[in-house]
This record gives structure tokens, C-alpha cells and sequence, in this order.
């Protein structure tokens, strides 16, 4: 996932790294979601909900980057 990232920021072949981070962050966020916590601590309790809702938006990155690497660049509208 981090190295999908870092390579889709120095435009390192962005239309293969941006799947590639794409599925370092759906397998990041399943490895998360299928750990359970079964105590009673609630400040771990809110940390595992803030942990799902950065896997959410994990996910939502890497579809907003196959996105922009996937779609053609828009024609200027300043260009005559």
C-alpha cells in the first residue's frame, strides 16, 4: 500500500500502482475489520472505531486514485 502511494505522488507509472495500492488497502482494511476486540476498555473501543472509519477512507483514497489515473486529462479551455 505505501509503496502504491509513494509511486502514484512521483508519477511512477500511475495506472498499475494505483491498483496496486488499491489492494493493499481493501487486504489493510479486511486484516482490521477481522480483528475483534472482546474487552471492556472503551478508549480501545474508540480506537477501533477510528481505525474503521480510516480504513474507510483508505479505500475511498485508492478508488479516487484509480479514478484520476484511469480518465483522460480534460482539454484546456484557454486553448484556441
Amino acid at each position: 500500500m505505501v509503496i502504491g502511494a509513494g509511486c502514484f505522488v512521483f508519477m511512477f507509472a500511475q495506472q498499475i500502482v494505483c491498483w496496486i495500492f488499491l489492494v493493499g488497502a481493501l487486504l489493510f482494511a479486511a486484516m482490521q475489520v477481522n480483528q475483534a476486540y472482546e474487552g471492556h476498555n472503551p478508549t480501545i473501543k474508540r480506537l477501533k472505531k477510528i481505525m474503521t472509519f480510516a480504513d474507510i477512507f483508505f479505500v475511498l483514497a485508492g478508488l479516487l486514485m484509480v479514478d484520476s489515473a484511469t480518465t483522460s486529462p480534460t482539454p484546456s479551455l484557454t486553448s484556441t
